[in-house]
């Protein structure tokens, strides 16, 4: 866009037609609207098929039971929606809106306005300290640096001149100097802008999101299959479609896991509660899940890794000089301003705020500030001239090739080479390096003076610190299995020695420039391959992350800055912290309140104890149910009788499901906390197929008990069967919750054990009460619960060697969702 101005600004009427135009200098974005946040929770394949569960109960005449399918979904719906509700409006709170205000010339004179009045085309001032509130375009500049860490990634401040790198940009921060500028663009119009909108793109489904539909998907097949075939086969061998129909629909509801969303939900909103007592706010329940699975971790570097913020490393000072005396000199030459609060530019500012931490401020009382030259982008340099002892020293503070030049005359040639070694093995170090040198002067005319002749007194190093804490996050990510990627707009040597600082072993490393050459196959190779990605776009960064994906790892994402968003977005688990800026904030899944980041390998934790619960119930579930299910479909075409009604069937199936209510509070064994652990679809299915059949021959062996033993008639068969279906598919849960020994290397909760036995208890009350006979049961002999006695525990011990051998065959458990 091309915009003229005038010195005098804008008119007012100028300025009601640009906004009329371009409207006010806000960045626009979709709303997490109430009814949006609400629908999201209902939004998945598995909800559908209960649905249609619930429609085929009430077909079968069991209001009953279709109405508590639809309250479990609208449960686990309104839970979902209120947990995640609060957690926006904690967010919201955590980034109410801070009004700036702009310096602009108007109607030939300067005026402080709200920022978000700002239109195209105003002229405005900026200085040490300002936000700037849009994209500029430099008109004038007096040493001139701003922080663009939270656009960029780039930890330390960048030069801004009329003549080269001319646009400051909306979100970045004035360090040092000032400038006057043109508006070139507002609101989503600015780079800023263009970010926070693509949020509002769709992105691809989280390695949560994939396992409910593969598992929805495996679930509605064998529903489909198991049901046509009972109906079709019943419709022919007992002549009754009617008959047939009703019993095919509550096979179909007996094998639906109907209170998932709610064992999900409940585990959801438990694990919430256990990482907000850690600080952390979860904003997406689905989160926590795919934060305890992920096995990558990429994180930027600045401010998420690092301090952001730029301090003194160490002091060289050259033989025969001590530290002091560099001291002494970098304080004399120095713009920093000790007001109530420090003030300057960063490097200057890390200098004094070394020298205050160490109690050396007085180290400068024997010198006199005369004059000096602020740092020039020219000579790369700053001058100051001092007093001490009636000597007059000048001072040169700068680039350390550019101050080596100074000394040329002074210093030989070896000593010289030697110099320029030191300075490179420093930046191959990644430490930003400043020299200083000094000589005897007769003249108070700098500009005369600062020529040749100087003498190099020594060096001093700065870096961004890395955070105290993230080294020990890394070394407890690496011990829970998960991988860490740096994607930073950092360059890749500065990057490399943090890593090393860190402790964190750098399998490879490339730019940005270097992945605009590859094709798809070697850049996704290269996002598998590498550990650390420096000068990367934030467009880069979301590519590296999707290729991820695509390679079936759940990718989690740590972030903080405006050039992170996309990247927070479209990772499997978004994690940024309280600090960072506001658009971070609102995409990001989960906020962390403290920058302890410690807190990460906390709520993996507790992510994985969530997805172990989920998943137990998952197994014992469809275990059970089809192992049921599979016995009443082939003991329907033998007996002269149906071996359960359909309101039998439904009661068994809600009392089953009661007794996993429980679940979210079970403890879980400490193999499943050491790495992450996958949706698999088809190890779901081959534990179906192995353990489900199990459950079915001691459902034909009690057949056999009830028809020759005790001689039953059909109401002694259903209550018998009934009695021995809940009980071996209710106490089953002991055996499969764990790969161990149940009680005494596993220890289940108590909450989870008193649930079981009450379920158990409440089956066989009902059998003797006048609820019992309204279902068709009767009161059975003692001699029967003897037998069920010794089914129940001969089936238990039977299947914990079914157990111990089947996890035995599994070598290596696979790590991708399969469907």
């Amino acid at each position: 866009m091309s915009l003229t101005y005038s010195l005098n600004g804008l008119t007012t009427k100028e300025v009601i037609a640009l906004r009329l135009k371009f409207g006010y200098n806000q960045i626009t974005k979709k709303e997490n609207k109430l009814f949006g946040i609400l629908l999201k929770q209902f939004k998945n394949v598995f909800n559908l098929i209960l649905i249609i569960t619930s429609i085929f109960s009430f077909l079968a005449g069991d209001i009953t039971n279709g109405s508590i399918i639809l309250a479990m979904i609208l449960l686990s719906g309104i839970l979902g929606f209120v947990n995640e509700y609060k957690s926006d409006q904690s967010i919201k709170k955590l980034a109410k809106a801070v009004k700036f205000h702009s310096i602009v010339m108007r109607d030939g004179t300067k005026q402080e306005v709200d920022s978000e009045e700002l239109v195209p085309g105003d002229l405005i001032y900026f200085e040490n300290g300002t936000v700037i509130p849009a994209d500029i375009e430099l008109i004038s500049s007096t040493e001139l640096q701003t922080d663009e860490s939270a656009l960029t990634g780039e930890s330390f401040p960048v030069d801004k001149d009329v003549d080269k790198n001319n646009i400051v940009r909306m979100g970045t921060i004035v360090v040092n100097g000032s400038g006057t500028g043109v508006i070139k663009y507002t609101a989503n119009e600015t780079e800023y802008g263009k970010i926070a909108k693509s949020l509002d793109q769709a992105v691809p489904q989280t390695s949560f999101e994939k396992g409910i539909t593969g598992f929805s998907l495996l679930i509605f097949r064998v529903i489909l299959v198991m049901s046509i075939f009972i109906f079709i086969s019943n419709a022919i061998f007992k002549q009754d479609i009617l008959q047939a129909l009703l019993f095919s629909l509550a096979i179909a509801i007996g094998l639906t896991p109907e209170l998932l969303p709610a064992v999900i939900t409940v585990s959801l909103a438990n694990g919430m509660k256990q990482m907000l007592k850690e600080k952390v706010v979860v904003k997406q329940l689905s989160a926590i899940e795919d934060f305890g699975n992920m096995d990558i971790l990429c994180t930027d570097k600045t401010g998420t890794l690092t301090e952001g913020k730029v301090e003194l490393g160490e002091i060289v000072p050259r033989l025969g000089y001590t530290l002091e005396e560099i001291l002494s000199l970098s304080l004399l030459c120095n713009t920093a301003v000790l007001t109530p609060i420090l003030k300057g530019n960063p490097i200057d500012m890390a200098i004094w705020d070394y020298v205050l931490k160490n109690n050396q401020g007085n180290i400068t009382n024997n010198y006199k500030k005369i004059s000096e030259v602020p740092f020039n982008y020219t000579s790369r340099c700053m001058y100051s001239l001092v007093e001490n002892d009636s000597q007059l020293i000048l001072i040169v503070k700068g680039a350390p090739e550019e101050v080596l030049k100074l000394c040329a005359n002074s210093t030989n040639e070896q000593e010289l080479a030697s110099l320029h070694v030191e300075f490179q093995n420093y930046n191959y170090q990644g430490k930003r390096t400043i020299a200083l040198a000094t000589k005897l002067v007769s003249s108070k005319d700098i500009k005369v003076e600062a020529e040749r002749e100087f003498t190099i007194k020594g060096l001093i190093n700065l870096y961004d610190k890395p955070k105290e804490s993230a080294k020990s996050s890394i070394i407890k990510l690496k011990n829970l299995g998960v991988d860490i990627k740096i994607l930073t707009g950092d360059n890749e040597i500065i990057t490399a020695q943090i890593c090393k600082l860190l402790d964190l072993e750098v399998k490879g490393i490339i730019t940005g420039p270097e992945l605009e050459k590859l094709s798809p196959a070697e850049f996704k190779n290269i996002a598998d391959k590498s550990t650390v990605f420096a000068k990367v776009t934030p467009d880069q960064k979301a590519q590296i992350i999707k290729a991820l994906k695509e390679l079936n790892y759940t990718v989690g994402y740590l972030g903080d800055g405006v050039n992170d968003a996309v990247s927070l977005k479209v990772s499997d688990v978004g994690i940024t912290v309280d600090t960072g800026v506001d658009v971070a904030k609102e995409v990001a899944d989960i906020v962390l309140l403290d920058k302890n980041l410690d807190v990460l390998a906390k709520g993996i934790i507790e992510g994985r104890k969530t997805f172990a619960n989920t998943t137990k119930y998952i197994l014992m579930n469809i275990s059970s149910n089809f192992g049921n299910m599979f016995s009443m479909a082939g003991a329907s075409l033998i007996l002269p009788f149906l071996p359960m009604l359909p309101g039998q069937i439904l009661l068994n199936n809600l009392l089953y499901d009661t007794s996993q209510l429980a679940l979210p509070s079970d403890t879980v064994d400490e193999d499943n906390l050491l790495k992450p652990n996958q949706w698999d679809i088809k190890f779901i299915q081959r534990f179906m197929l192995v353990f489900g059949p199990i459950s079915s021959v001691f459902d034909y062996l009690t057949f056999g008990v009830l028809l020759n033993i005790f001689h039953a008639n059909q109401a002694f068969f259903h209550t018998g069967w009934f009695l021995e279906s809940i009980a071996t598919q209710t106490f089953v849960v002991f055996v499969i919750r764990t790969k161990m020994v149940p009680f005494f290397k596993s220890k289940i909760s108590w909450q989870l054990a008193l649930l079981i036995f009450t379920i158990v208890g409440v089956a066989i009350l009902i059998t003797f009460s006048e609820i019992g006979r309204s279902f068709g049961f009767i009161a059975l002999p003692m001699a029967f619960f003897i037998y069920l006695i010794i089914a129940v525990t001969s089936y238990l011990v039977m299947l914990e060697i079914i157990k111990y051998l089947f996890y035995k065959s599994i070598t290596k458990p696979a790590v991708e969702i399969n469907n």
